[in-house]
């Protein structure tokens, strides 16, 4: 006791050079010295430069961000400026004025950056591109003030108003006068001859002025792209039309010069020919108005002043922001110096460190390695549990210390010992039993329950609805979940029972010496009940509620094996029944988990067999019938039932995470069915369906248009069909990946439009060629209005982006008819053919191409 209360006396407070501690004291101090001189000069050094490229970060950060809000500003402009080109209300005004006055202030913020304001050759690009903004300023007041009165963006509309309108009234009226007094006269036959001939008068010039009418409409596109070609032949009808009027008018005229007719009319057919006359008159200087270069002056201005002088902004602001890169290669190069520096100090100072662990070595040898070896004997007997000795040395104090601090040691771990086997055995949010413990606990109720003849259950739960709250309340708010659950779960249950957390928002619960089923019925209703209370987590009161599949041995399994996995499927199957419920395990769940687990087990072999088959479905133009493209089909058969839908095998390639290799091997295949069903510029056309949850894998998004670079033909004859649903995870990502693929000539579909939840918004956010109506809209056309005036609205709004559109599902004549009335661009469906291999996709072609032109693309 005296030595042990010897070895806890403090040392003095400057030893000497006589003890180790000394020497290595002083010695540490010398080295820590040297050190610390060499480290303070490096510091000063690496600082001073890490702080001028830090002030150069900032501030070409600073005008980086200016710069990218100018750029996205002005291409904002730009859509505002289309947008108000086809429909130019008063707010929109108000948005381009909005949008331009905060352009000039981006600008004003760009110019006044530190980084452009003292490098000159970027301080005259930003003066010059604000510059070109003013005029900018001024084209575009210059459009609103167009825009404001009709008659100066549409010229026409005066001579339709003036000089079309009223002759059109008058002739009518003229018209209307001359039955009334046709009606006034005796019916015979002369009067019905007369009545027909202005009967037919009549429908001419209402024909006449329907061709009018859609001789404007074929201006702006409506009912065609080739609008020239249109109007000419408006025209055309106008003056055949107009000449068989005036030749009724003629024999009327005849009839009233040999007295014929049976009222005086001769002033009135003067007046019709005149009105007609001024009609004619009207209608060519309305076509010339029409046809003219400046039919529409803010097209034009539009077109040679505004998106020429924003091209020329965009240039400018590129060259800046590439002087901006340029800047950053600079610093890139100046900081590669200062690496090199430090990386040669660094060499020296592991020189020095090298020399002192050498000169260190003989010491530590000399002064402490072989007292260490005679303290090895000593420490030995300690671990015996002998009284150790003391070495023969002249630091016998120092070596007593050591042993005593190594029976203080045992005697800690021993005890963190005791807290690691706690925490292998333990969950360490919630101490709850883990999956070890639990399945220790399991064999031996098991082992029990044989020798016994006992019976015990257990309970698997999953929290239903728990991985939204921790994603979006975060993990801190989640664990607070999870112990308050474990708190209320322990308050359920016998304390006999074992709860135990298996993982994440899984835990499981042992029920030993079961008497009767009863008993877990009430369990699982009262866990139900307990759960289903409102938890209060930071502030909130959220909701949850459990998914609970319940085993009982011996009746489900007599290993803990089959216990657990049969308790696993009883838990599926609750979930399945829409959760917030507990189900005993059946028969009948193991046979649909075997079923689901053979399907896989055919998915597999499928895969590494490439079992896989494409067929293809034609798409063609509505208009002309000839063929542009073929839709590309995943088909499978399986080896004991045959034929499968891919309604039932893609969910499960889902639920395997296969869905991307299968995809990579339909993308590997493109390029050669193209280049077999055409070549070059006549390669065939094929779509293909890919989920958006592919898109927004970086491996597989990074395979595709690797593919697709290396075969520019093959990506400009594609078009990936995505459908409305699989886009509601993240717009922003899916954006990203579908412009780059719009870049190499990809184009975008939206499969079954309508189904969606966000219809519209899709169509302003993403990229898309086309658009793909579901046939569930097209099926019932002929039968309901309802499904009729949503295909139109769907076409009629598609259009209006821009975009074209398919229909799916065409099966009848009807459908056909009616789909091309309402101006459906490309149709697809059973009427024109059901989907086929390539082998029959050849025979297809080539009679369906033969005597004709090579179909072309679909676009």
């Amino acid at each position: 006791m005296e030595d042990l209360a010897a070895s806890r006396r403090p040392p003095s407070r400057l030893p000497g050079l006589g003890s180790y501690r000394g020497r290595y004291l002083y010695l540490a101090i010398v080295v820590i010295l040297g050190f610390s001189c060499a480290g303070v000069v490096g510091y000063l050094h690496v600082s001073d430069v890490s702080e001028q490229n830090l002030r150069n970060i900032r501030q070409r950060a600073q005008a980086t961000a200016s710069l990218h809000d100018t750029l996205a500003l002005l291409q904002q402009i730009q859509n505002q400026v289309g947008r108000f080109l086809i429909n130019p209300p008063q707010e929109s005004a108000k948005d381009i004025l909005i949008t331009q006055q905060r352009l000039q202030g981006a600008m004003r913020q760009l110019q006044s950056a530190a980084w452009i304001r003292n490098s000159g050759e970027m301080a005259l690009l930003a003066d010059t591109a604000d510059a070109s903004l003013e005029q900018l300023a001024v084209l575009v007041d210059k459009l609103i003030q167009l825009r404001a009165e009709r008659s100066l963006w549409l010229p026409a509309t005066q001579t339709i108003e003036t000089g079309i309108l009223p002759a059109t009234l008058t002739a009518q009226v003229i018209l209307s006068e001359l039955i009334g007094e046709l009606d006034l006269a005796p019916i015979n036959r002369t009067n019905i001859v007369q009545r027909g001939i202005i009967n037919a008068m009549q429908l001419r010039w209402m024909q006449a002025i329907a061709e009018v009418r859609l001789l404007i409409t074929n201006r702006f596109g409506v009912f065609t792209s080739d609008s020239e070609s249109g109007m000419a032949t408006r025209a055309g009808n106008i003056q055949i039309y107009l000449e068989q009027f005036r030749a009724d008018l003629a024999r009327l005229k005849q009839l009233d010069a040999e007295g014929q007719l049976g009222f005086i009319a001769s002033a009135r057919l003067n007046n019709l020919q005149a009105a007609s006359d001024d009609w004619e008159t009207a209608v060519q200087q309305a076509l010339s108005q029409l046809t003219g270069a400046n039919w529409r002056p803010d097209m034009n201005l539009v077109g040679d002043g505004i998106e020429p002088l924003i091209d020329t902004l965009q240039q400018r602001l590129s060259s800046l922001r590439l002087e901006l890169d340029i800047e950053s290669a600079r610093n890139i190069t100046e900081l590669t110096e200062v690496s090199r520096e430090l990386t040669q100090f660094a060499a020296l100072l592991i020189g020095a460190g090298a020399l002192f662990a050498a000169i260190a070595y003989l010491m530590f040898d000399r002064t402490l390695l072989r007292p260490i070896q005679q303290t090895t004997l000593a420490l030995k007997q300690e671990a015996s549990g002998k009284h150790a000795i003391h070495p023969p040395t002249s630091t016998a104090q120092e070596i007593h210390d050591l042993v005593a601090a190594f029976d203080e040691m045992r005697k800690q771990v021993r005890q963190r010992q005791e807290h690691l086997d706690h925490l292998a055995h333990h969950d360490a949010l919630t101490d709850l039993p883990n999956r070890l413990l639990f399945r220790d606990r399991l064999e031996h109720a098991l082992a029990f329950a044989r020798r016994d003849g006992l019976m015990n259950a257990i309970l698997f739960l999953d929290l239903d609805g728990f991985k939204k709250i921790n994603d979006t309340l975060g993990h801190a708010a989640g664990d607070q979940l999870l112990r308050t659950a474990s708190d209320r779960l322990r308050m359920a249950v016998r304390s006999s029972d074992t709860i135990a957390r298996l993982g994440g928002d899984e835990f499981a619960i042992l029920i030993e010496r079961l008497e009767h089923r009863n008993d877990v019925t009430r369990l699982g209703e009262k866990i139900l009940a307990a759960l289903e209370q409102p938890f209060e987590v930071e502030g909130r009161q959220l909701h949850i509620s459990t998914s609970i599949g319940i085993a009982i041995s011996p009746l489900d399994g007599e290993d803990t094996d089959s216990l657990t996995r049969a308790a696993d499927t009883a838990m599926y199957a609750a979930k399945q029944a829409g959760k917030g419920c507990f189900r005993y395990f059946t028969a009948d769940m193991s046979r649909q988990a075997n079923e689901y687990m053979e399907l896989e087990t055919a998915l597999r072999d499928a895969i590494h067999d490439q079992a896989f088959r494409l067929h293809f479905q034609p798409i063609i133009d509505a208009r002309t019938g000839k063929l542009h493209g073929c839709e590309a089909l995943l088909r499978w058969q399986h080896p004991d039932s045959g034929p499968m839908s891919p309604a039932v095998f893609v969910p499960v390639l889902e639920d395997m995470g296969k869905v991307g290799v299968v995809s990579q091997w339909i993308i590997g295949q493109l390029g050669e069915l193209q280049r077999r069903f055409g070549d070059g510029e006549h390669r065939l056309t094929l779509s293909v369906n890919l989920t958006a949850r592919l898109l927004y894998d970086e491996g597989f998004s990074r395979f595709l248009l690797e593919q697709l670079r290396q075969d520019s033909d093959a990506a400009r004859h594609l078009i990936i069909e995505i459908t409305e649903d699989s886009l509601s995870e993240d717009l922003d990502g899916a954006a990203r990946v579908l412009r780059q693929l719009k870049i190499l000539g990809v184009r975008i579909a939206l499969d079954d439009f309508g189904t969606g939840q966000s219809s519209l918004n899709h169509l302003r956010h993403f990229p898309f060629d086309l658009v793909k109506i579901d046939r569930e809209f097209v099926r019932d056309m002929p039968h309901d209005p309802n499904d009729v005036s949503l295909v139109q609205a769907v076409i009629e709004l598609s259009h209006a982006f821009d975009m074209k559109v398919v229909a799916e599902g065409v099966e009848t004549e009807d459908q056909d008819g009616m789909l091309k009335e309402l101006g459906c661009d490309y149709l697809q469906g059973y009427r024109i053919s059901r989907p086929m291999t390539a082998e029959a996709l050849e025979d297809f072609l080539a009679e369906y191409t033969q005597g004709s032109e090579q179909p072309k693309q679909l676009a």
